[in-house]
C-alpha cells in the first residue's frame, strides 16, 4: 500500500508539491496523483519524471487521451519561489531533448528555482507527430526543394492522433493543468523561437499564472513563419559580409566575398560532385542556387558556423562544393533529428502559412536571393497535411503587462531584433536586449544565466544588468580550415 514519506532534504520541497497535488496527508493511504521517480535527463542532470493525463480534445474527452511527459529539476534551495518552465521551439522540438544535456547553463537559476521541462504535446516523449526517415544522410534530399507529397501524406495517415488539437492553443492550456497539478501557482516562463509564441500566448490567457516571461528569438503570435525569413535571412547575410570587411584578416582573404556570394545564389541548377561528410565516398548531386542560398542561411544560425562561411564560398566559387554542403546537410540533419515534423507541420500549417497573403508574400520577398522558396516550400507541405482551429483573436498581438525580458541575437537570420521590437510594443513592463554578433539563441550563451537569475529575483526587466551581453561580439572569420583568425 502506499504512502507518504520523508524525501531527502533537496527532494523534499518538491515531492511536497506531488503530494499536495496527489491529496496525500498522514491520513491518506491511496494517491491518484503524478507519480513521480528518480530519472537522468540528457547530460546527466538529475530529475523527478512523472507524466500526467490530459484530453487529447477537450470536447471529446472519451476518444482519446495522451500522457505528457514532464521532467522537474528541482532547486537547490527554494524558498518557495516560482518555478521555471523552459519551452522548446521548433515547433516539434521536445524541452527534455532541447535543454536537457545543457541545463549546466541555467546553473545560477538552479540555486532558488524548480526547473520544468514539459514536452509539449505532439514531441518528444508526448505522444509525438514523427515521420519517418532515413538514417542515413541523403545528400540529395538536403539539398532538394522539392516536396515529396506521398511521404507526408503516408505519415500523416500513420498518426495515431487528431492532427487537429496539436496547436498552441492546446499546447498552453496543457501547461496551464500541468503547473496546477505540480504545485505551482506562478511561474517564469522561459521560451526560445517558436518558444516565445507559447510563452507569449500562455501570459495572455494565464496571466495568474505568470511571474515573467523569458522570450528569446521572437516569433509572435502575429508572425506568419515563414513569410519574412528571406529579407532576414538577407540582412543577416549582409551583415555577416560587412563584418568580415571590417577583419583585417577575412577581408584580405575575401575581398570579393559579397559579388561571389550573390553569383552562387543566383547559380543556375547544375550537377555537382562531393564528398558524403559521414561514408567518404563521392555523391553527385544536382545543386541550384537557391538551394546554396538555403544552405547559407542555415549556417547563418550560429555565428560560430557563419564564421566559416567566406570560407565555404570561397571553395565553391573555386568549384568545391563539398565544405558548403556538408555543413549544411550537417546542421540540418541535427536539427531535424530532434524535431518532430507532423508536430511541426500541424502547427504551421495552423497558425502560419493560412494567414500569408499574396501581397505580403511579395512584399516581404521582393528583391531578395531567396525570393518565395521557404514560403513555396511550405505551401505545398500545408497541402499534404491538415489544418486546425485556431481561437479567435489568436493571432493579435499579446498585450500583458507581466514583466518582460525580450532577447534577441543581432544577426539573428530567422527572429531578428524587429522582431522583439514589435513584441515590446505592446509588453509595458518589457525590456529589449540585442545581443551584438549573436544568432538564433541567447539564453545558453555565457552569463544569460545570471543575467535571467537577477530579473527573476527582483522582476524588474528594466532594472537588470544586461551588460555582459550587451558587450559580447561575433565570433572571430576563419580564414582557412585551421582555425579563426582574431584580429590583432
Amino acid at each position: 500500500m502506499p504512502r507518504c514519506y520523508a524525501p531527502p532534504p533537496m527532494k523534499r520541497a518538491l515531492v511536497l508539491l506531488f503530494a499536495l497535488a496527489a491529496g496525500c496527508d498522514r491520513g491518506s493511504a491511496e494517491s491518484s496523483g503524478p507519480q513521480p521517480t528518480d530519472c537522468d535527463l540528457p547530460g546527466g542532470v538529475a530529475a523527478q519524471c512523472m507524466t500526467i493525463e490530459v484530453a487529447e480534445n477537450p470536447d471529446a474527452p472519451e476518444v482519446r487521451t495522451l500522457s505528457l511527459s514532464v521532467a522537474v529539476v528541482p532547486a537547490r534551495e527554494p524558498e518557495g519561489r516560482p518555478a521555471v518552465v523552459l519551452i522548446a521551439g521548433g515547433p516539434g522540438q521536445g524541452a527534455q531533448s532541447s535543454y536537457g544535456a545543457a541545463l549546466r547553463a541555467f546553473d545560477a537559476i538552479r540555486d532558488h528555482h524548480d526547473l520544468v521541462l514539459l514536452d509539449q504535446r505532439g514531441t518528444g516523449k508526448s505522444h509525438a507527430l514523427n515521420c519517418e526517415n532515413t538514417q542515413v544522410l541523403d545528400l540529395k534530399q538536403a539539398v532538394s526543394l522539392e516536396i515529396d507529397g506521398p511521404r507526408l501524406e503516408a505519415c500523416r495517415d500513420a498518426q495515431d492522433a487528431d492532427l487537429t488539437q496539436y496547436t498552441t492553443a492546446r499546447a498552453i492550456d496543457d501547461l496551464a493543468h500541468v503547473l496546477q497539478t505540480l504545485g505551482y501557482e506562478k511561474s517564469h516562463l522561459v521560451g526560445g523561437s517558436y518558444g516565445t509564441r507559447v510563452a507569449l500566448a500562455f501570459a495572455r490567457a494565464y496571466p495568474r499564472q505568470t511571474a515573467s516571461i523569458v522570450i528569446d528569438g521572437v516569433a509572435p503570435t502575429d508572425f506568419a513563419l515563414p513569410v519574412s525569413f528571406a529579407k532576414d535571412a538577407e540582412a543577416a547575410m549582409d551583415a555577416m559580409v560587412r563584418d568580415c570587411a571590417a577583419h583585417a584578416g577575412c577581408n584580405a582573404s575575401f575581398p570579393t566575398l559579397r559579388a561571389d556570394l550573390r553569383a552562387l545564389a543566383t547559380r543556375p541548377a547544375s550537377e555537382v560532385t562531393v564528398v558524403h561528410p559521414r561514408t567518404g565516398a563521392p555523391q553527385t548531386l544536382e545543386l541550384s542556387g537557391r538551394a546554396l542560398a538555403g544552405g547559407m542561411r542555415s549556417m547563418l544560425y550560429a555565428p560560430e558556423l557563419s564564421s566559416l562561411l567566406p570560407l565555404s564560398v570561397a571553395s565553391a566559387t573555386r568549384g568545391d562544393f563539398g565544405p558548403m554542403v556538408a555543413q549544411a546537410a550537417l546542421l540540418g540533419d541535427g536539427m531535424g533529428g530532434s524535431l518532430a515534423e507532423g508536430m511541426f507541420l500541424s502547427v504551421i500549417c495552423s497558425e502560419d502559412v493560412p494567414y500569408i497573403t499574396e501581397a505580403h508574400a511579395a512584399e516581404e520577398t521582393a528583391g531578395t536571393l531567396m525570393g518565395t522558396m521557404f514560403i513555396d516550400h511550405l505551401r505545398a507541405s500545408c497541402e499534404h497535411w491538415v489544418r486546425g482551429p485556431i481561437p479567435p483573436g489568436f493571432r493579435k498581438p499579446v498585450s500583458s503587462d507581466v514583466p518582460a525580458l525580450v532577447l534577441s541575437g543581432e544577426v539573428d537570420p530567422v527572429t531578428p531584433p524587429r522582431w522583439g521590437e514589435h513584441a515590446l510594443e505592446t509588453l509595458p513592463n518589457g525590456r529589449h536586449v540585442v545581443v551584438p554578433g549573436a544568432g538564433h539563441g541567447i539564453v545558453m550563451l555565457p552569463c544569460a544565466d545570471e543575467v535571467l537569475a537577477e530579473f527573476f529575483e527582483h522582476g524588474d526587466a528594466k532594472a537588470v544588468d544586461a551588460s555582459c551581453l550587451e558587450s559580447r561580439r561575433r565570433a572571430p572569420f576563419f580564414i582557412d580550415f585551421a582555425g579563426p583568425q582574431v584580429n590583432p
